[in-house]
């Protein structure tokens, strides 16, 4: 299906994700409402990401500074810095065309944060 007919199907939001992502220098995620990943890009594969995982599977639980309940309710993208193993991201949320999925990447801003922020 497409855009303009209203209906679009998950393996076209994967393979838009894959194509835009799949060589980002960093961990994106495309993740179901209920923490599920649908697909990793190339990095977090070699990281060790894996489809049909949870998200926070290497926390044990959900994170604590994960904003993607509010990208649901409020229907837009979500930016927050965020402090996790001992680095500082510049991390995000962002809707897809299909209501309970989302895109999820923090850029590692550490190097860059005044080392009294720390």
């Amino acid at each position: 299906m497409s855009f303009e007919s209203g209906q679009i199907e998950l393996d076209e939001v994967v393979r838009a994700f894959h194509i835009v992502w799949g060589e980002y220098p960093g961990n994106v995620l495309l993740v179901r409402k209920d923490r599920t990943v649908v697909a990793v890009n190339k990095m977090l594969e070699k990281a060790g990401g894996t489809v049909g995982s949870k998200c926070y599977s290497k926390n044990g639980s959900l994170c604590p500074w994960c904003k993607a309940n509010e990208m649901f309710k409020k229907k837009v993208a979500v930016r927050e810095v965020t402090k996790a193993h001992g680095l500082v991201f510049d991390s995000f949320w962002i809707p897809t065309p299909i209501e309970e999925l989302y895109i999820h990447f923090g850029n590692d801003i550490t190097q860059w944060v005044k080392p009294e922020l720390l």
